[in-house]
């Protein structure tokens, strides 16, 4: 699993790396994760996910949001529209609408020049929700492939099938390895983030090497297997 892990390593340092989202140019831009991946790998290559920011990004959206939209979509925003880079300048923006605050999301940015395409979710209990839902999913696929180029086809979604199951398969080895190892996710991604006390460390030796979170270790944990 080492392999799996550097990239899950890579991928997330690179997000906290100004030069490399300076440097990224996505075709679609995925805002949130209430779309099929399916539907989307059918018609993009490479869709870059934003599912989230941080504090930073949550305060250059600031100017931009009522005060009351929700965390997540004023963090996101600020992925989107800031002024340290551009993820959006040649970018189709896809959502859905399932939210409230998504909806001002959407509003806002539109209303700053950047290019949406966004999915209606209706509510489950209204009459034909399931094949208005489906509509939905066509049309969306169908804005996606006329800005990529590339059709929405049953082929191609075929393909898309097998990607993101295969996709999921290689996730849950991750994962598997990553919680049967120790807490390789929550303390050592944790460093990204720069606090002291999610560092890793390493006590080293003349002839015995010691490595453990800086916040401790769990003695106990040696009768449990772990």
């Amino acid at each position: 699993m080492l392999h799996e892990l550097n990239w899950f390593f890579e991928t997330a340092a690179a997000r906290f790396n100004r030069d490399y989202l300076q440097t990224r140019n996505p075709d679609v831009i995925v805002l949130g994760d209430d779309i099929p991946a399916e539907i989307l790998y059918a018609v993009c290559d490479d869709p870059f996910y934003v599912l989230g920011g941080s504090l930073g990004t949550a305060h250059w959206a600031d100017e931009l949001t009522p005060r009351d939209t929700d965390p997540f979509s004023r963090s996101s925003l600020g992925w989107l529209i800031n002024p340290k880079f551009d993820l959006t300048e040649n970018a189709l923006i896809v959502t859905a609408v399932s939210s409230d605050s998504r909806r001002k999301l959407i509003s806002v940015l539109r209303n700053n020049g950047r290019k949406v395409a966004a999915l209606d979710i209706p509510p489950t209990r209204t009459a034909n929700a399931a094949q208005y839902y489906k509509e939905q999913l066509t049309a969306l696929a169908e804005m996606i492939g006329k800005h990529t180029g590339k059709h929405f086809t049953g082929g191609n979604l075929k393909r898309a099938v097998k990607r993101v199951a295969n996709a999921h398969y290689q996730r849950q080895r991750f994962f598997t390895a990553a919680f049967s190892s120790g807490n390789i996710i929550s303390d050592e991604a944790a460093e990204f983030q720069g606090g002291v006390g999610t560092a890793g460390c390493a006590n080293i030796g003349k002839k015995y090497a010691m490595f453990e979170a800086i916040h401790g270790s769990a003695p106990r944990m040696i009768t449990e297997g772990r």
